[in-house]
C-alpha cells in the first residue's frame, strides 16, 4: 500500500510479517516491547522523496544536475571492483534498506551480483553474535585460506551496521568482552579494507537512552562500556573509514556518527525518519560508488556537522 504524506513524501508500507514454530517466543517477545520501534523502522526504511532540510554542507563538491549526470555515468560504465563488497543492515531492520543500497551501489559500479553479498538480522540482539555470523557468512561466499582471517572486503554499513563490521574487524582478542564470559570469540576476523558507515552510532545513539530492550541496543548507549573499549581500539584499526551523516537525524544523532576524533561526511536532513533515510541519501550512494570505482569523491571532509 503507498500512502502520500506532508511535504511531498511517500511511505510504502511493510507486509505483515508471520512467525512460527521454533521463532515463537521471538514473535512474543517483538509483540510486547518492540513491534512499535520495528514496525516505524520498517515504515520509515521506505519513506522516499522527502524535502530536504537544514543548511548546506559547503564540502559537497556536486550541485542536483551533476550528481544526476555522474550518476547516470557510472551506470552506463561498469568497472571492475577491486575486491567484494559486504553489505550489513541496520539494527532490528527488515532487508529493504540494505537490499535497496545494495542494488543501487552495484548498479553504479561493477554490476555483477557476485561482487555483493548482503547480511540482514532482523531478529539478531547481540553484536558479539551478529559479528560471528557476519564473518561465517563472508567465508562461505568467498573462502579464505586463512585461519585468522576472511578474504579483504569492502563493507558497507547502515546503521548499527557499521559497528558489527568494526566489531568482526578486531582479532578476537581486542574485541569488547562478551557479557556471557563463558562463550569465546570466533578467531578469524573480517579483512576491512575500506567501511562505509550510514548514520552509525560510532559514539552511542541518542534514542538507546531511552529504549534499551536486548545487549545490542544496550551496547549502542551513549557511554557504554561496550563502545569505551570498541573506541579505544580505534587508533590501531588497519581499515579506512568513510562516514556518512545527515542533519535532523533525531535517533543517533549526525555529531554521533564517527569514531572520537573523526568527522562525518554530513548533508542536509529529512523532515521525518532522516535517520533510515541515511543510506538511500543519492549524493552519499553515488560517493560511495566513486570511491569504490577508484574516482574522485563527490564530498570531502570538512567541518562537523552544524546540529544533529
Amino acid at each position: 500500500m503507498v500512502l502520500k504524506l506532508l511535504n511531498g513524501c511517500t511511505l510504502v508500507t511493510m507486509p505483515t510479517l508471520h512467525l512460527a514454530g521454533s521463532n515463537r517466543s521471538v514473535a512474543a517477545l517483538m509483540t510486547r516491547r518492540a513491534v512499535p520501534l520495528i514496525g516505524l523502522t520498517a515504515a520509515a526504511a521506505l519513506l522516499v522523496g522527502c524535502r530536504s532540510v537544514g543548511p548546506v554542507n559547503p564540502a559537497v563538491r556536486v550541485n542536483a544536475a551533476e550528481l544526476k549526470a555522474a550518476r547516470e555515468a557510472m551506470v552506463s560504465n561498469p568497472v571492475e571492483l577491486k575486491r567484494p563488497v559486504l553489505v550489513l543492515s541496520g539494527y532490528r531492520s527488515p532487508a529493504t534498506n540494505a537490499l535497496r543500497l545494495t542494488g543501487r551501489v552495484r548498479s553504479m559500479t561493477s554490476g555483477r551480483a557476485e561482487d555483493f553479498h548482503t547480511v540482514v538480522y532482523m531478529f539478531g540482539d547481540d553484536i558479539h553474535e551478529i559479528a560471528a555470523r557476519v564473518v561465517r557468512e563472508v567465508q562461505e561466499r568467498w573462502p579464505s585460506d586463512s585461519p585468522d582471517e576472511t578474504v579483504e572486503v569492502d563493507v558497507l554499513g547502515i546503521s548499527m551496521g557499521g559497528l558489527v563490521a568494526r566489531h568482526a574487524a578486531l582479532a578476537s582478542a581486542d574485541r569488547p568482552a562478551r557479557l556471557d564470559a563463558s562463550r569465546a570469540e570466533p578467531t578469524r576476523r573480517l579483512k576491512v579494507r575500506r567501511l562505509f558507515t550510514y548514520g552509525t552510532p560510532h559514539q552511542g545513539a541518542i534514542l538507546a537512552r531511552r529504549i534499551a530492550i536486548d545487549p545490542a541496543a544496550k551496547s549502542m548507549k551513549p557511554g557504554s562500556v561496550y563502545l569505551g573499549q570498541l573506541n579505544s581500539t580505534w587508533p590501531t584499526v588497519d581499515y579506512e573509514l568513510v562516514p556518512y551523516a545527515q542533519l535532523n537525524d533525531t535517533w543517533v544523532g549526525a555529531t554521533r556518527t564517527a569514531p572520537p576524533g573523526e568527522v562525518p561526511l554530513w548533508d542536509r536532513g529529512q523532515m521525518f525518519f532522516s535517520h533510515f533515510l541515511v543510506p538511500g541519501n543519492p549524493l552519499f550512494v553515488a560517493d560511495t560508488a566513486r570511491r569504490l570505482r577508484g574516482e574522485q569523491p563527490l564530498i570531502v571532509t570538512g567541518e562537523m556537522p552544524p546540529r544533529d
